[in-house]
């Protein structure tokens, strides 16, 4: 008894999670829509004197519980659709980003890499006001001088303009980053207020 009890309860939960991801719907009667084909269509009726069956059929498979004499089919939820199964609103989308243009600025880096040095940019003196000249150099000469070509480099004049405007941006955020810890970090002159 103990043994036929615990099989129905694997059985079950069998069911529910397969049902779960193959949804079936019931034609009113319990019984999985592929029953009520003609023999003709391919369908596969229920052996006589069978209370519990199980139906494999093609692809599609359907499990039928019948406890005390009523029958039940379980069905998963038609609102689940692929896209729910991927939460990923709200967070950056790089695949937006233009990848030519990434590329060619990667190319400024790596010539500015080997005529200097890798990263020597973060260690200029004086680096926001430089850089913002040398943007303004690179993109005027091609705005105004109509140069596509910067003649030291033979690369984009806007390649130019794109790493400098880079360079600017991550030096404004470092600037932010020491504002904001200098003013959360209590300065080592400041005295404990006395009770």
């Amino acid at each position: 008894m103990g043994d036929l009890v615990n099989t129905s309860i694997v059985d079950a939960a069998v069911t529910i999670n397969y049902a779960r991801t193959h949804p079936v719907r019931s034609n009113g009667a319990g019984r999985c829509p592929c029953r009520s084909r003609r023999p003709s269509e391919g369908s596969i009726s229920d052996p006589p004197g069978h209370s519990n069956t199980r139906l494999d059929h093609h692809a599609h498979r359907c499990r039928t519980i019948r406890s005390s004499g009523a029958s039940l089919v379980t069905e998963a939820s038609p609102e689940k659709t692929y896209h729910d199964w991927k939460k990923d609103q709200g967070k950056l989308r790089w695949s937006l980003l233009p990848l030519e243009a990434v590329a060619a600025v990667v190319d400024i880096l790596e010539y500015g890499a080997l005529k200097y040095a890798p990263d020597s940019w973060r260690g200029v003196p004086d680096a926001q006001r430089r850089y913002f000249d040398a943007l303004l150099r690179h993109l005027f000469d091609w705005w105004v001088k109509k140069e596509r070509y910067d003649p030291e480099s033979g690369k984009l004049h806007l390649a130019h303009v794109g790493c400098n405007a880079l360079f600017l941006i991550a030096l404004e955020m470092t600037q932010i980053a020491k504002e904001e810890t200098e003013c959360t970090t209590p300065s080592k002159h400041t005295q404990p207020p006395t009770p």
